[in-house]
């Protein structure tokens, strides 16, 4: 339903509500964020059937200390690619180059998040694997 180069959202709120279908489930594509820096988000009005991971986080995780050469530091690729934020979820982490459910429910849409909400409990428990950051998504900007 979306697809933008992530050079292409610096500083951009993302709408979501344009795309998006209310009550469906989204899913983000992780191999087109890593390996072409696009924000790819597939759409599907049934469970879907595919291999998929899901991340647990804190919206607001802990600060990073800040070095701005250093690669392994998480602001480092804030300075390099930027941010953008979907609108209704503005005071979330920052999105740099990860992110689950700021893009997966339509934080504008109340029905939308009370859809994803009361269907958590089955889409943790049919991913393949779950990761649980309790220090937020800030610390994974590196990886």
């Amino acid at each position: 339903i979306f697809t933008s180069r992530l050079d292409q959202m610096r500083d951009v709120l993302l709408d979501l509500s344009l795309y998006a279908t209310p009550c469906r489930y989204r899913l983000l594509d992780c191999e087109a964020l890593a390996q072409n820096r696009e924000v790819r988000l597939y759409e599907f009005s049934s469970f879907f059937d595919v291999p998929y991971t899901t991340v647990s986080y804190t919206w607001r995780g802990n600060e990073t200390t800040h070095w701005h050469d250093d690669p392994s530091d998480p602001t480092y690729w804030k300075d390099v690619y930027g941010t953008f934020q979907v609108k209704g979820a503005e005071g979330g982490d920052p999105i740099s180059l990860d992110v689950l459910d700021h893009v997966c429910i339509l934080q504008t849409s109340k029905p939308d998040k009370l859809w994803q909400i009361s269907r958590m409990y089955s889409i943790y428990k049919s991913c393949n694997t779950c990761c649980v950051l309790p220090g937020g998504i800030r610390r994974l900007v590196a990886l």
